[in-house]
């Protein structure tokens, strides 16, 4: 029924459709039977809805603490953990470390957790080669920028930078052109780590610039110009795709995010769906009226740091045309004990670990090593099976095939009408 309406225009009915069902989903009414295509949709929304959540779908009373703010005695000893656990661990930065310390605090077993998820985080950024892609850079990187328009443009007055993602502008047929078949998609791929490689670039450049440690950044999302040819399945795949790598890559980046030009239909939907989310969660996210550059300065954007196409003073977007070279050595000095302007570094020697005097135990290690991944288990390419336990973690880096083999659009306008702010940012 919602691809039938979707088909025929009735985009406001299919929109009141999905956010009556992801209504029935989440109080547990929806009936639990052989997934149809539209319970498949459902379940990927659900998934969406998860990944601001960080992989949580329970309700917490967790708040994260700033990104300036000095660890906690309490992350110190489950950063040591980690540092013992992964002790020449190629690619286990200090910036990824926190990620992992930071993002997993709200599970009952946090250092577990934590040492889970850098695991994972480590094993999937050497798979696509995210700590050399800066240098070596991605397959067609200019049809990219030019078919796929992403990129940077200023800070909120917190520093964090500002990221924007046009999908309106996507024509996917020229994109499909340009990278097709299976090729097409792991060389779009490789291109979105380079971006997201290029933002963590940024922000270590400006927590050394200004003292003030961030890790997180701004997404801003242009629906302006958003059309039915957006709602094809090999564009969702490769959304999906992309978004379930980043959500394990790069989980605890996403400070806000905001929707503009938006369509009706998505407000609507997005009304109905908000009061559902976790406080948390709902709060990273904002779909701004016809006055965006007075709400975005409201919020700490000022005019000066927004793009020309919405109506700022900020110039083009920065697209990473072109790789700069890597990480810089010197960026991750003293990371961890950065906290902010005119503060002395801190003092972190609880969480250094001495190869001659160990005191970490040994019990608290051994009990960080994850069981062997069902991923790790199976070919590279296996497509994972969606999963209905409302665990958005399931939908692991190589991305979950929610769709029907036929080319119905019904699961894309999901994501390009009703739950494009929960997963399409992070």
């Amino acid at each position: 029924r919602f691809a039938l309406m979707a088909r025929r225009g009735m985009l406001w009915r299919a929109g009141l459709l999905l956010a009556l069902g992801l209504t029935a989903r989440v109080t547990g009414a929806q009936r639990r039977e052989e997934p149809s295509s539209f319970s498949r949709a459902l379940s990927f929304s659900r998934s969406c809805l998860g990944v601001l959540r960080g992989g949580r779908t329970e309700a917490s009373v967790y708040s994260p603490p700033v990104e300036w703010a000095p660890l906690s005695r309490e992350e110190l000893r489950v950063l040591k953990l980690l540092r013992e656990r992964f002790r020449g661990r190629e690619g286990a930065h200090d910036d990824l470390l926190l990620l992992a310390v930071r993002g997993f605090a709200h599970e009952a077993d946090w250092p577990a957790a934590s040492a889970e998820a850098l695991e994972h985080m480590l094993a999937i950024r050497t798979e696509v080669g995210a700590d050399s892609v800066l240098e070596e850079g991605a397959p067609q990187r200019a049809a990219f920028c030019s078919l796929y328009v992403t990129g940077h443009c200023g800070f909120d007055r917190d520093g964090h930078p500002v990221y924007y993602e046009r999908v309106g502008r996507i024509d996917p047929r020229k994109l499909f052109a340009a990278f097709p078949g299976a090729d097409g998609v792991e060389q779009l791929l490789h291109n979105s780590v380079f971006v997201q490689e290029a933002i963590r670039r940024l922000k270590l450049r400006r927590t050394l610039e200004t003292g003030r440690r961030v890790y997180k950044h701004v997404v801003v999302i242009d629906l302006d110009g958003l059309r039915p040819h957006h709602l094809s399945k090999r564009l969702l795949r490769v959304i999906q795709r992309m978004l379930a790598f980043h959500q394990a890559a790069y989980p605890e980046t996403l400070h806000s995010l905001y929707i503009v030009n938006a369509p009706k239909l998505f407000s609507l939907a997005w009304g109905l769906v908000r009061p559902l989310l976790h406080p948390l969660t709902a709060d990273k996210v904002r779909v701004l009226g016809h006055n965006v550059l007075e709400e975005l300065a409201a919020d700490g954007i000022d005019e000066s740091q927004v793009p020309d196409f919405l109506g700022g003073g900020g110039g083009d977007l920065d697209q990473f045309w072109e790789s700069e070279g890597g990480v810089e050595a010197g960026l991750l000095d003293h990371y961890l004990q950065r906290t902010a302007p005119g503060r002395p570094l801190q003092d972190i020697s609880e969480a250094e670990v001495d190869g001659e005097e160990e005191d970490v135990d040994p019990a608290a290690i051994e009990r960080l090593r994850p069981a062997r991944r069902k991923e790790e288990a199976e070919p590279a390419d296996h497509v994972l099976e969606w999963a209905d336990t409302g665990d958005s973690r399931a939908a692991e880096a190589r991305g979950v095939d929610l769709l029907d083999e036929d080319d119905t659009p019904a699961v894309a306008a999901v994501v390009a009408e009703g739950d494009a702010p929960d997963e399409a940012m992070d």
